[in-house]
């Protein structure tokens, strides 16, 4: 894999500076230019020092072995990785890691004064040993087909389990996922508590999954990136999956990535796209914007509804973007005036109550009055449903820009007791005559 070595150092500094800044400008174009010239040869699946101080766990209890820019480590028995000193100075690291099912790799540059723990499924084994001979399922629900077995005594790696903890999930030789019932193994111990997942949940690979901490570096150079993470995609892969902080993004180009805890975990979409799903939402995130998910003091999403929110032009102008080993160009999308529906909250509406408010989530980069809503009708399993339209709809969260519009929703269950899901396609249109792209919209009608 080759990263573009960056030929002219991309930070600009103004006419006017003090010295200090000239300082300070210049040994951050340094870092950067040595950064991409020492790890322009990385390896699939590798981190490299890149320029400063690198500080690595390697099978969580190795000492780091990065002494000089061009080191470079396998990323599978990378258990944490930080740039930068706790003194602050600057660091960066390259890192090339492969999703599970992937041919290629996804690639990391971090930035300044960042932390990142890997949390791929690997780390969150414990070893099951099979008490008579048993078999290994494709999956924890019928029809139940047998992939493989384990004779009394055999063992086995376990990864996660299922939400009632009957059963766990196990990842054979050959990649196939297996689940095997808890009740006929003897796990080796009860930490660390295996994680609950569904049937469709991935298999992170090293550094897929990770918990991210950045700092907020004050910097006497204007111009110098952000502590965070950049991340791209290659051009061969249509999407990712990742988890970050605990929070599920689904990815399709370039990101920068920030954390801090008891603060907001904030994901800056460059280019593509990106899904950002927690417990309680999800946000689609278009190119020129950002999705910001509150974080609890230990660093995960902590329950309240992720923002979606217009990314700053000063933050993607401070990006060293040249690092990245694919070309894009952020500047159109910042110049996008166009109103985007980003989410809808979880809405049930009860049947014959009236109307029921569905909070819809929305940027609308230029600010301009949003003046309809248009609401039309898909599909349902039973019933007559007619669409809508709504004129000036209210902002019940948020402004103009970014916030939430009232969709206010009914239903009839006329005989049935449930009917769902109900799908609707939604259009916004704003003051100026620009109207969204059609936005997927679904609600359960319930009992009253």
């Amino acid at each position: 894999m080759k990263i573009i070595t960056i030929l002219t150092a991309m930070l600009l500094l103004l006419p006017v500076t003090v010295l200090a800044q000239d300082a300070d400008c210049a040994a951050v174009a340094t870092a950067l230019v040595t950064a991409a010239d020492a790890c322009s040869e990385i390896g699939l699946h590798e981190i490299c020092l890149g320029y400063g101080r690198v500080e690595a766990a390697f099978n969580c209890e190795t000492p780091p072995v990065f002494e000089s820019p061009g080191d470079t480590a396998s990323l599978d028995v990378t258990c944490t990785v930080r740039t930068g000193a706790p003194s602050g100075e600057w660091g960066i690291a390259v890192m090339t890691a492969q999703p599970t099912g992937a041919e290629q790799a996804v690639t990391y540059f971090l930035l300044g004064d960042v932390e990142m723990q890997n949390a791929a499924t690997s780390r969150q084994r414990q070893t099951a040993t099979a008490l008579s001979d048993i078999e290994i399922y494709s999956q924890p629900v019928p029809p139940y087909v047998s992939i493989g077995q384990l004779a009394a005594g055999d063992t086995i790696d376990v990864n996660a389990c299922n939400c009632t903890r009957h059963w766990l999930r196990t990842v054979l030789a050959d990649g196939r996922v297996g689940w095997l019932l808890a009740r006929t193994v003897e796990l080796s111990n009860e930490a660390p508590a295996l994680p609950v997942v569904t049937t469709e949940a991935p298999i992170y690979a090293s550094m897929q999954a990770f918990n991210l901490r950045s700092a907020q570096t004050e910097s006497a150079c204007a111009t110098a990136p952000e502590d965070g993470i950049l991340i791209q995609l290659p051009a061969a892969l249509d999407t990712v999956q990742l988890q970050i902080n605990g929070v599920a993004v689904q990815l399709t180009s370039s990101i920068f990535v920030q954390a801090q805890p008891g603060g907001a975990l904030t994901i800056a979409v460059l280019d593509g796209s990106a899904r950002v799903t927690t417990d309680v939402f999800t946000a689609s995130v278009p190119a020129g914007t950002r999705a910001v998910v509150p974080l609890s003091d230990e660093n995960i999403a902590d329950g309240r509804l992720t923002r979606v929110e217009v990314l700053p032009a000063e933050t993607v102008a401070r990006l060293p973007l040249s690092l990245l080993p694919e070309t894009i160009d952020p500047a159109a999308a910042l110049l996008n005036v166009t109103p985007v529906i980003v989410g809808l909250e979880p809405c049930a509406v009860r049947s014959d109550r009236g109307e029921t408010t569905c909070p819809l989530h929305f940027i609308n980069p230029d600010g301009d009055t949003i003046t309809r809503m248009e609401v039309e009708f898909v599909q349902a399993p039973q019933g007559t449903w007619t669409g809508s339209v709504t004129e000036s709809p209210a902002i019940i969260a948020g402004d103009a820009t970014s916030g939430a519009l009232a969709w206010k929703a009914t239903c009839s269950l006329g005989s049935a007791n449930f009917i769902g899901p109900v799908q609707w396609s939604i259009r916004l249109t704003d003051s100026a005559g620009h109207v969204s792209e059609p936005f997927p919209a679904a609600f359960n009608c319930i009992e009253g």
